[in-house]
């Protein structure tokens, strides 16, 4: 968080390490109840995530993102978070057998599709790394085998799937916690389900969240989230930038055709994107 320290009398600022310790003990805070940052990967939630712990503070922040991770975690740790920020989507509630309030962000699907490429191309630590590291944007667009990414990847986060299979992974205890198998997979999941029943899900999940923004007035939404939650804010709080990838290069132009296929995939999350962004 970057910090501007007002002038003393004198003319001199205090340390800036001060002005942060000072920040910090004045955000101490105890909430009433548990919420969750539903965080739909490439949607500015890393930076979400970064802002949160800097008003809510580690130990009420649970420090796990992935499922991969969360289902490793001791049953003790899980009881005591009080926030919960990861790529969980909206079955965590579910999982964890407890009342959460959410809230999330959107982004403009071409964006955020491009993103997700961009991020999958890059980490070799992702299953589909492989096949994406050998493919231009375009590329990526035409296979098939890619859709699950792209195919109202956003809506399709807000639609809750059964969590079997993550209790019996749990159950099992062979997941390993610095992986991402099971995370894709539950992703993977949600694309099997019928467009209509996406778009009616995902419509019905937008009017129960607390908070809901998008990526390009991510300052509004951290506002809001503040006033929902009664979290500390101060004037001089400016928008941490988190896992920003790099300027984006000429591989990821799409063909006319590529580029229909993104708007013909992202209907829906076009829709949802345009209602929150209209409200706000």
């Amino acid at each position: 968080m970057r910090v501007f320290a007002p002038r003393r009398d004198d003319g001199s600022r205090p340390h800036a390490q001060t002005v942060r310790r000072n920040i910090r003990q004045s955000t101490v805070w105890r909430m009433p109840a548990p919420f969750y940052f539903l965080h739909i990967p490439k949607t500015a939630g890393s930076s979400v995530d970064r802002w949160l712990r800097e008003h809510v503070g580690a130990k009420q922040l649970c420090s796990a993102k992935l499922w991969d991770q969360l289902v490793a975690m001791k049953d003790g740790d899980l009881r005591r978070a009080r926030v919960f920020s990861g790529h969980f989507g909206a079955d965590l509630a579910d999982f964890l057998e407890r009342e959460l309030d959410v809230i999330t962000v959107f982004r403009d699907p071409l964006r955020r599709t491009k993103s997700h490429y961009h991020h999958v191309y890059r980490d070799a630590g992702h299953p589909h790394h492989a096949r994406v590291a050998q493919q231009s944007f375009d590329e990526f667009v035409r296979d098939r085998a890619n859709w699950a990414m792209i195919d109202n990847f956003q809506a399709r986060y807000l639609v809750r799937s059964s969590t079997a299979f993550l209790r019996e992974a749990r159950q099992r205890g062979s997941i390993a916690s610095d992986g991402k198998l099971l995370s894709v997979a539950a992703e993977d999941a949600r694309y099997r389900f019928e467009p209509g029943f996406v778009r009616e899900q995902a419509f019905a999940a937008l009017d129960s969240l607390k908070v809901v923004g998008v990526t390009d007035r991510l300052g509004s939404f951290l506002a809001a989230t503040a006033d929902a939650f009664g979290l500390p804010t101060s004037n001089h709080d400016t928008i941490p930038l988190e896992n920003v990838a790099p300027r984006p290069s000429e591989s990821l132009v799409l063909s006319d055709e590529g580029l229909e296929i993104v708007r013909s995939l992202t209907t829906i999350d076009q829709a949802l994107y345009d209602v929150v962004r209209a409200r706000l």
